[in-house]
């Protein structure tokens, strides 16, 4: 696929650096500040813009620091790419110095030597943007309420005599945050059950027995509703559970082993899904009792049972079927 700009875009909270590099090889830079407006007068203005030249913008993907130029490029129909900021760094090789527009022309010759491995951008539908924003602030708050427990917890350790005035405060403090989460909780659902696809594929998730609701957002929510993460092996390796061979040579002779680099989060609402699979009677509890005989390592079978989960996700779907028990979808 040939373009005939490149833009690299370094992404910082309060700034955008931009390296272009055009057909000729010719390299130039921009500073602006990381604004729909200004972004907006960037595009209109700069050289590519009222031309009928193709444009790939490339950025590392930072979470809400992209957002007001994802909505500028889908607005405008612009292709873009957005790249996990590890594979921009070790594709470098040794790097010497830093700076933003350094970065922005490292990451014009990173598209430069990848451009194989671009896919066209899958825009999010409203519905799920909007149930997107609201998952990202229950993360939050149950990132705080966490801390706030752990604190909680230390303070019935170091002196379990406080009475009630002195732990008021703190009990709430988790008090409030769990009624807001429950609050949020109850506005992603009516969300999705209120959208005719969301419902769908929700009820679709929900019958597999150990994915529960918040599992089954996140999925939704990390496949772009199954376009963007269209294979259960894609989905797995993104989560982390991929098991891949660990061996070089005669002297390097390791288990498989799943990678570290995985969506954390999704890994572990996974794990506790398969959790709650094992611990009700059916076909997983007994494929778990009877791995776990054979000598195998629990860890591992519980890994196994994830990848089982995930691949009846994918052939409930591509079915479009509620998922049912012996019913012959290579599940």
């Amino acid at each position: 696929m040939n373009f005939d700009f490149i833009v690299g875009i370094d992404i910082s909270k309060r700034t955008v650096d931009i390296c272009t590099l055009d057909h000729q090889a010719n390299i130039s830079y921009e500073s602006i500040d990381n604004t729909e407006k200004s972004i907006i007068e960037y595009l209109t203005k700069s050289a590519y813009g009222s031309l009928n030249k193709s444009v790939l913008f490339v950025m590392e993907f930072t979470g809400m620091y992209n957002q007001n130029l994802v909505s500028c490029f889908e607005k405008k129909n612009l292709e873009f790419w957005q790249v996990n900021p590890i594979d921009i760094i070790r594709s470098g090789g040794i790097q010497r110095g830093k700076t933003d527009k350094i970065d922005s022309l490292r990451i014009v010759q990173y598209a430069k030597r990848n451009i194989d491995k671009y896919k066209p951008h899958i825009p999010m539908r409203e519905e799920l943007s909007q149930v997107k924003r609201l998952f990202a602030v229950r993360r939050n708050l149950v990132k705080s309420r966490k801390q706030i427990k752990a604190l909680r917890h230390d303070y019935d350790f170091l002196n379990p005599s406080l009475i009630d005035s002195e732990k008021g405060p703190i009990n709430k403090a988790i008090d409030s945050l769990t009624a807001q989460i429950d609050a949020i909780e109850e506005e992603i659902k009516m969300r999705v059950l209120n959208d005719q696809k969301l419902s769908r594929l929700y009820l679709i998730i929900t019958s597999i027995k150990g994915l529960s609701f918040v599992t089954a957002v996140k999925i939704l929510i990390t496949t772009n509703e199954f376009k963007k993460i269209t294979s259960p092996k894609s989905l797995s390796c993104h989560a982390g559970i991929a098991p891949f061979q660990h061996s070089s040579g005669t002297s390097i002779k390791g288990l498989t082993r799943v990678s570290n680099m995985a969506d954390k989060e999704l890994k572990k609402l996974l794990h506790l899904a398969a959790v709650c699979a094992v611990s009700h009677p059916g076909e997983l509890r007994e494929y778990y009792l009877r791995k776990v005989e054979q000598g195998k390592h629990k860890m591992k079978v519980i890994n196994n049972v994830r990848n089982k989960l995930v691949h009846r996700v994918y052939a409930c779907v591509k079915h479009d079927r509620i998922y049912q028990k012996n019913r012959n979808m290579h599940l």
